[in-house]
Order: C-alpha cells, then sequence, then structure tokens
C-alpha cells in the first residue's frame, strides 16, 4: 500500500523527486567508523538516521533529505501528499539552523498540503526534521534545476553541503542510486525495515 503521494507542479525546477521509507528505526549513535569518517570529511556527527544521509552524499554526490514521517502524519492527518512548487509570496519556514525565512515566489519549496517544509536542494525545515523520537523516516533523493539552486542559496545567504552540490548541477541518474544506498545504511545503522 503507498504510504505518501507526490506532486511535482514544476518539472522544469524538479526533473526527478523519489522517496523511501524506513519504519521501526532508532536515531541511535552511528558506528564509529561512520562518525570518524563524517568528521574527518568536518561534517559533525548527529545519529544513524542523519549520519546515513551526510555519509551516502560524500560517497555519491547526491544531496539526500530525511522527514519525520510520523510528523508529516500528523500534519496531514492521514497519508501525507509532498508537493514540489514555487512559494507563495510571504510564506514563513524555519530551517533546521533555526532561522526563519520570508520566502519569494522564485524560490522552490518541498511542501505537505499544510505548507512548507523544507528550501529545494538548501535545507529542511525545523519542524519536520529528524529528532531523537523519530522512528519511521520519509527519504527524499530529488534533482533540482542548478540555477534556481544557486540562487535560492544566495537569495538566503545559506550556503549547505546540499545546495554546494546542487547548484553545480547533479545528475538526474543518481538519486535511484543514493535513494537505495542510504535506505539500506539507515536500517544496517538504525535498524528497522525498508518499507
Amino acid at each position: 500500500k503507498q504510504k505518501v503521494d507526490l506532486q511535482i507542479r514544476e518539472p522544469e525546477l524538479n526533473p526527478r523527486f523519489m522517496l523511501g521509507l524506513v519504519e521501526d528505526a532508532k536515531a541511535v549513535p552511528s558506528p564509529y567508523w561512520v562518525r570518524r569518517r563524517l568528521a574527518l570529511a568536518g561534517m559533525r556527527p548527529i545519529d544513524a538516521l542523519v549520519d546515513a544521509t551526510n555519509y551516502t552524499m560524500l560517497e555519491t554526490g547526491q544531496p539526500l533529505h530525511a522527514f519525520d514521517y510520523d510528523m508529516l502524519m500528523r500534519r496531514a492527518a492521514g497519508k501525507p501528499t509532498i508537493i514540489t512548487r514555487r512559494a507563495e509570496e510571504g510564506e514563513t519556514l524555519t530551517t533546521l539552523d533555526g532561522a526563519q525565512h520570508k520566502l519569494t515566489s522564485e524560490t522552490e519549496l518541498v511542501c505537505d498540503t499544510k505548507g512548507p517544509l523544507s528550501l529545494a536542494g538548501v535545507m529542511g525545515g525545523e519542524e519536520s526534521g529528524i529528532n531523537q523520537q523519530t522512528s519511521k523516516v520519509l527519504l527524499e533523493s530529488a534533482s533540482w534545476n542548478f540555477i534556481n539552486i544557486r540562487k535560492t542559496s544566495s537569495r538566503y545567504r545559506m550556503n549547505s553541503e546540499a545546495s554546494y552540490r546542487f547548484s553545480r548541477d547533479v545528475h538526474p541518474a543518481l538519486a535511484e542510486k543514493a535513494l537505495s544506498l542510504c535506505l539500506q545504511r539507515m536500517q544496517a545503522c538504525a535498524g528497522g525495515s525498508v518499507v
């Protein structure tokens, strides 16, 4: 049974968007070798779920983003619908770094039916991020228009690992490989099962 719906409203800005789901996982510390390699690459280890996305990004060049699936279910009061679209003038989003941003219509977003979840290709939103209680992870692997990502990153003065890569163009073919690899890594390091 399908656990999430997807709408891509502007394919020229979002040519590919894939999702995977891991259930019954735990946000435990990653194995030492994962934490060590992330630290050597200049990244701060967080937990096995988030670390899997960062490790896979470093390995493949494809940025990934993890959403707390239960939070998305609560927002939707049922099965969530993920929507990629342009922001509406005046919409706001608080990103993972705690900064609140007033959005413009030139900004591409990942949303649900309640509103923005993340700045596409730049940074996730604070509300939908992984936390210590997360047990179900909805994993995003997408491709974005690199010029739009470059402008978004500059507009909001946000230089993230994801925006660095997406603003230099990540080929859409990488999305499937990275998604599969990251789901396997999450299952191996955080337990649970891939749905």
